[in-house]
């Protein structure tokens, strides 16, 4: 449902139209408070309603859509080198889903952790093996994969149960409904050590 605000600028109005978003401070779905607008940079300066939380934060605007602008720098995780060695993207991916769990987009941050994870399990029994085999690799299901390809045990069991709960962020039903994002995460970070 879209939300119309009307701002005074310098004697004027402009009206601003935009989705409900979700507070980058509690996590509400909120129709935000807009303090003022930077019409030239299409910069909104907003403000959650809600008592508790009252989190100052910016929006862009442009046409029709609206993206927060994080109001501090993105924190990354920095990997070890054995990690961003087999798996580049990984890294690349893992950290922008959690520059999107930064700016509160819970929705679809753990999509991107499940994707990183899949890059990272691929790339991780793909080392050493002929092309064709690799082939077969990138094409299959995760799942498939690791119960197929992954010899040690202790990556094996972690990574099917990160697999499991990953699974669950790109479904409309949840199997693991006690689980979340964070569990995802620590189930990854796992991996990670039993890979190294």
């Amino acid at each position: 449902m879209a939300v119309e605000s009307v701002f005074c600028i310098e004697g004027g109005k402009t009206t601003i139209s935009c989705e409900s978003v979700a507070c980058p401070g509690c996590g509400t779905l909120i129709s935000p408070r807009y303090l003022s607008y930077d019409q030239v940079a299409g910069v909104l300066f907003c403000k959650c309603p809600v008592r508790d939380c009252e989190t100052h934060f910016l929006l862009r605007v442009s046409g029709s859509w609206v993206q927060f602008i994080p109001n501090h720098p993105m924190k990354t995780e920095e990997f070890s080198d054995i990690v961003r060695n087999i798996s580049s993207r990984f890294d690349q991916i893992y950290n922008e889903s959690y520059a999107a769990e930064q700016m509160g987009l819970m929705e679809i941050c753990g999509v991107g952790y499940r994707k990183a994870l899949e890059f990272l399990i691929k790339d991780y029994v793909m080392e050493g093996k002929d092309e064709d085999t690799q082939e077969k690799i990138k094409r299959m299901q995760l799942a498939k994969c690791i119960e197929e390809y992954v010899t040690d045990m202790n990556v094996k069991n972690v990574s099917k149960r990160a697999v499991w709960i990953g699974n669950d962020e790109t479904h409309y039903v949840r199997k693991w409904e006690e689980k979340d994002v964070k569990d995802l995460k620590g189930l990854i970070k796992l991996t990670i050590r039993w890979i190294e």
